[in-house]
C-alpha cells in the first residue's frame, strides 16, 4: 500500500493486489513478486519499485502502521478504529455488515460531538 502510494498508483495496484492475495492466495511477502504485480498493472520498473519499496518513507509509514495495530490490539481483519477510540470488527459487531452499522454510527456521534464543541463559545 505505501510503496503505491510513493509512486502515485495505488489506483491501479489496489485492486489487483486484493484479487492476488484473497482470490489466488498468493503470498505476496517476497517483493519480487510484488515488483511484478506492480509492473503487470501499473507499468512500474522492477527497479524503480524497489526503490520505493526499500525507501526511508514507506518503511517509516510501514513501521507506524504496525505500532498502530498493536497499539489498538488488532488481532484480524476486517477492523475499523473510529477517531481513535473505538475498535470495531466483524465478530464484535456479529457479521461485516453489522461492523458497518457500527462504524457509521460512531461516526455520526464523533461528528456531532465535533459539531457542538465546535458550536460551544
Amino acid at each position: 500500500f505505501y510503496t503505491a502510494e510513493a509512486l502515485g498508483v495505488s489506483e491501479k495496484t489496489h485492486e489487483p493486489v486484493f484479487e492476488a492475495i484473497h482470490t489466488h492466495k498468493q503470498d505476496l511477502r517476497d517483493p519480487a513478486k510484488m515488483a511484478a504485480l506492480f509492473k503487470q498493472f501499473a507499468d512500474v520498473e522492477e527497479a524503480d519499485f524497489m526503490q520505493a519499496y526499500e525507501s526511508f518513507s514507506v518503511r517509516s509509514k510501514v513501521q507506524q502502521a504496525n505500532s498502530r495495530g498493536r497499539q489498538y490490539r488488532v488481532s484480524a481483519v476486517p477492523a475499523l478504529i473510529v477517531a481513535g477510540k473505538y475498535k470495531v470488527d466483524g465478530r464484535m459487531a456479529g457479521s461485516n455488515t453489522g461492523m458497518l452499522n457500527v462504524t457509521k454510527f460512531l461516526l455520526e456521534k464523533e461528528r456531532a460531538a465535533q459539531k457542538e464543541s465546535a458550536e460551544s463559545p
